[in-house]
């Protein structure tokens, strides 16, 4: 035989036959079932994919609750910061302090009425009257009464009379004058414990020397010109002579009306006792 057909036989010769397979273990009908119900699940088991893992199922929205913090943001009040700063911190603080107002509590252990205690407001009136007529109440014909009348006799309807046309003549002062004839009927009736510098001073000029006068030469703006400018003693003199002339304690020369009621008080509460001086 060639070596080309030692060849062709080995090339067409049957492979030899393989290793007989080892047979399989035999299992319990335990085991058989068990492996059959782990195969079912495995089977019934979905894929899952990585979004799936990386991302957690989205849960049911609540429309209702949705709706109601909606509805709660939008009516809430919206509360302002505080401005920052001393300056805002002060502003805020006074407006805060305003808007709650205090309630005051009368003290039991105190000697006053719980009336005194009550901090007093102030009040603003639109006219000089309405203030003195607030402060002397029920009194307040006692200190409008400008005259004693000429027969001597004080009746009801003159005292009346008096008040209304007292009240008359203060409204159609000046804002200076009225000023002044405000603070001299309150301090009168005790409603102000000291009386005008400038009031006083002619008062006291008018007991002296017996009249009251501006100008050059003037008693009057002589001691006012001592203590204040020229221009303040003239202004403050002026406004201070008109408003004696219409309440009737002087005369239109200066000189002191001898039926002046107002007169009369004043002197005694200043202690300007004894005749009055005769005018030069």
């Amino acid at each position: 035989m060639t070596d080309l057909d030692a060849l062709l036989a080995e090339l067409t010769a049957e492979p030899a036959e393989t290793a007989a397979e080892a047979p399989a273990p035999e299992l319990s009908p335990a085991e058989v079932e068990a492996l059959a119900t782990e195969a079912e699940g495995a089977e019934a088991q979905p894929a899952v994919n990585a979004k799936d893992v990386s991302e957690p199922p989205v849960a049911e929205l609540d429309l209702d609750a949705l709706l109601a913090d909606v509805t709660a943001e939008s009516t809430a009040p919206v509360v302002e910061p505080a401005p920052s700063g001393k300056k805002g911190g002060k502003k805020a603080a006074k407006k805060a302090e305003k808007a709650e107002p205090t309630t005051l509590t009368a003290d039991p252990e105190s000697a006053e009425t719980p009336a005194e205690q009550v901090k007093k407001v102030r009040q603003y009136f639109a006219k000089k009257t309405d203030r003195i007529a607030a402060k002397l109440g029920a009194n307040l014909a006692d200190f409008t009464l400008l005259e004693l009348p000429e027969d001597g006799e004080l009746t009801p309807e003159y005292i009346e009379q008096s008040k209304n046309t007292t009240i008359e003549i203060i409204d159609g002062l000046g804002v200076k004058p009225q000023q002044r004839a405000t603070l001299l009927i309150e301090w009168l009736a005790g409603k102000q414990t000291k009386l005008n510098d400038v009031i006083k001073t002619a008062f006291e000029l008018l007991h002296k020397d017996g009249v009251v006068q501006m100008g050059v030469g003037g008693n009057l703006m002589a001691a006012l010109g001592a203590r204040y400018s020229q221009a303040s003693a003239r202004a403050m003199g002026g406004n201070t002579l008109l408003m004696l002339k219409a309440l009737k304690v002087l005369q239109e020369d200066g000189t002191a009306n001898e039926r002046s009621v107002i007169l009369a008080v004043a002197n005694e509460k200043l202690g300007l006792a004894g005749e009055m001086a005769a005018a030069a």
